[in-house]
């Protein structure tokens, strides 16, 4: 006769392996990804692709040696974003990455800017974890700008992360596209021109001169 059913606490090692059994099963889906991961994903496939080809190899076995490269991080019986985020940081050599792939840039007029990493192939709101390990190889990852024009006046050349143009998506005062170029220097003597002539009828009180740097 069964008098009381107790629950027994599952200990974080129990814990780690199961889940690391259940990633090594089904995949890397059943993990909690956020947009952090995922950005810092799409920069570590271009760092592969333009830098260390090796680290695919890496990439590609995450699902493998899930015990290897989470099963260390897992302190107690709950995982979530930050857990896997700090994992895949440490595994993948995170430090590298961010030096060489930056999530933000210092452009040649002084002004910080923030870079988007986009893949060619997949859209950021379509892409999974599973598509990324599956095309890992293909995705085609591009740094991208995007940028009110004023805030790029001063800049005369493309900014480049590791050699690579960054794509610039340039836009009016009120946000609206206005041109995308990974050749700021042909721009400013071509589209710009007539680009510029549009603005300022649009757009009188602001300063239209692109080499000179303005807060606008």
């Amino acid at each position: 006769m069964l008098l009381k059913e107790k629950k027994l606490p599952v200990s974080p090692q129990d814990f780690g392996k199961a889940l690391c059994a259940e990633i090594q099963k089904n995949g890397l889906s059943v993990l909690p990804f956020d947009k952090k991961t995922f950005d810092f994903l799409l920069r570590a496939q271009f760092y592969a692709n333009h830098i260390e080809p090796e680290l695919f190899t890496q990439i590609e076995s995450l699902q493998k040696n899930a015990e290897i490269w989470l099963l260390p991080f897992i302190t107690s019986s709950k995982i979530d974003e930050n857990i896997v985020f700090d994992a895949l940081f440490y595994f993948l050599n995170g430090t590298k990455i961010d030096s060489s792939v930056p999530s933000s840039i210092i452009l040649e007029n002084g002004k910080k800017a923030k870079i988007k990493y986009e893949s060619r192939l997949i859209s950021s709101e379509m892409l999974n974890i599973g598509d990324y390990l599956t095309n890992v190889r293909l995705l085609n990852v591009i740094p991208i700008l995007e940028i009110i024009i004023q805030q790029i006046f001063g800049c005369f050349s493309t900014p480049k992360i590791s050699g690579i143009s960054v794509l610039l998506k340039l836009l009016s005062p009120a946000r609206r596209p206005l041109q995308i170029t990974d050749n700021l220097e042909n721009f400013w003597s071509g589209a710009w021109i007539e680009i510029c002539k549009e603005m300022k009828g649009r757009y009188p009180k602001h300063n239209w001169d692109y080499k000179l740097t303005t807060d606008s």
